[in-house]
């Protein structure tokens, strides 16, 4: 008998869900904030995209 129990398809299957459902919402905040910046990557990830793309378009 081994010590070990093998491990349960479920459960694998529960965490490839969870982690397909975060990376999906993950892109989704990444494309809107894109989309909110009009496509200036270097401002979708500071605190406010939309305020970095003011201030850039002034100078």
């Amino acid at each position: 008998m081994s010590a070990r129990k093998p491990a349960d398809w479920t459960t694998a299957a529960a965490y490839i869900i969870v982690t397909r459902i975060f990376l999906v919402i993950a892109a989704a905040v990444f494309l809107i904030r894109l989309w909110i910046t009009g496509g200036d990557v270097s401002c979708v990830f500071s605190p406010d995209p939309a305020l970095c793309t003011a201030v850039k378009s002034v100078r």
